[in-house]
């Protein structure tokens, strides 16, 4: 790694240089190749400027990087430099993210902490996050996924403490009801993620949504709380939003996107995957608003048709991704009219719709051009017949001892047959009467 890192920096810093001697060159002086291959002798990591030494750093993590203090004065002086800390990543090093390492960096990086990935950190409890937002009171990036340790007591300590939180991440924290958004100071929160927090509910949507009016991307997958008012709270408080993801909320009727068309105008991402109850009626509806979307997913929406994508007209000029994933009632008629009207078309997922065959892809391709990426069902081989088909076994054939509820019946044998053995059992039984008498 620190051979390809010096690699690219040598290229860097030649380039740099030929630059820089170049225009000395041009007033007559200096000789460049003698410069750059005297700039490429670098042996080891202390010979590194200041700036290369900082991108060296950035691929370190935080706990790593705080102990690299104590190589020497040097490092000591650039790890102090508030550009080092902006961003402190802990989702690589979460088993060893621990109580003591919080307490350790947040008081050591204090103010100059900005953004905080703690994804997956599963030993931090909600005193952990107190003593993190009480030294570092400026953090505008909070990821807080997967802590399932973490309750509301946490979730009210962050929103006591952090006026300039722009972007909160509390995705598949299971024990929080979201009672913590409570008197909240987020006035410049932007990005919310709350996905798969089954127990937040409408009351404590509308505690968030009515503070932070200046949300542009919200995600609310497989929140099974959120009702059709919760959706009504969304596009009544959230007229800036720009990204909206509700996957896996199948109780979202028609009706809702109505409300998203006549309010979200700066809309340009939707996630509707398994919002079952939509119909073409919904999409119409969708249409009639002055959004320009430029990506949809409507995966596993199983009741909509052709029409909900003609609806957008002109609109639909403006789409680059667009995802009908297990949309069996979709046809090649939906192809063809992406394929003339949405000339910025890149990405299109038509896996699981039975009705869409290759002569549309490969129209959609000449029409627009081969960078353009369709996902369409592989081909089912034909299965070769002459083959012989495999037939069940008795299990009296693979197992030595079988109970008796298990056994197989025995075939009774025909009419005829056991009369001839019969008689011929008779037969025999005479022949051996008769010689006994004989005795």
């Amino acid at each position: 790694m620190l051979t390809s890192i010096k690699k690219s920096l040598k290229v860097r810093r030649e380039s740099k240089v030929c630059s820089r001697l170049s225009s000395v060159s041009t007033f007559g002086g200096g000789t460049p190749s003698t410069s750059i291959r005297a700039i490429g002798r670098i042996s080891h990591i202390l010979e590194l400027m200041d700036d290369d030494l900082a991108i060296v750093l950035s691929f370190i993590d935080p706990l790593t990087r705080a102990k690299l203090r104590l190589v020497c004065k040097r490092w000591n002086r650039q790890l102090s430099n508030k550009r080092h800390w902006v961003l402190n990543d802990f989702s690589g090093i979460y088993k060893r993210t621990t109580p003591k390492v919080i307490n350790v960096v947040s008081t050591f990086i204090s103010e100059q902490l900005a953004l905080v990935n703690l994804c997956s950190c599963f030993q931090l409890y909600d005193d952990d996050i107190l003593t993190l937002v009480s030294n570092c009171t400026n953090i505008a990036s909070l990821g807080l996924s997967n802590c399932w340790k973490l309750t509301d007591r946490g979730l009210s300590y962050v929103a006591q403490s952090l006026l300039q939180l722009q972007a909160l991440d509390i995705s598949y924290c299971g024990q929080m009801t979201g009672s913590g958004f409570a008197d909240h100071r987020w006035s410049a929160m932007r990005r919310v993620d709350l996905t798969y927090c089954k127990q937040v509910g409408d009351e404590q949507l509308e505690k968030l949504l009515s503070r932070t009016t200046d949300i542009d991307e919200l995600r609310l997958r497989r929140c099974t709380r959120i009702t059709d008012f919760g959706i009504f709270l969304v596009v009544r408080y959230c007229r800036y939003l720009q990204s909206l993801d509700l996957s896996d909320c199948d109780q979202i009727p028609d009706k809702c996107l109505k409300w998203i068309a006549g309010s979200c105008f700066n809309l340009i991402h939707l996630n509707l995957t398994f919002c079952t109850r939509l119909t073409n009626g919904g999409l119409y509806n969708l249409s009639l608003g002055a959004q320009q979307f430029e990506s949809m997913n409507l995966s596993y929406c199983s009741h909509l048709t052709d029409a909900a994508i003609m609806f957008f007209g002109d609109h639909a000029k403006s789409f680059r991704r667009i995802s009908f994933r297990r949309c069996p009632k979709m046809t090649d008629k939906v192809v063809l009219f992406l394929s003339r009207s949405s000339p910025l078309l890149e990405h299109l997922d038509l896996t699981g719709c039975p009705n869409i065959s290759k002569g549309s892809v490969a129209f959609i391709h000449s029409t627009i051009g081969a960078h353009v990426r369709v996902l369409v069902d592989a081909p089912i081989p034909q299965l070769n017949r002459t083959k012989p088909i495999a037939t069940e076994a008795p299990i009296e054939e693979v197992f030595t001892s079988v109970p008796r509820s298990m056994r197989s019946p025995k075939v009774a044998p025909a009419a005829g047959k056991h009369k001839r053995r019969g008689s011929r059992d008779r037969g025999s039984h005479k022949k051996s009467a008769a010689a006994g008498s004989s005795k």
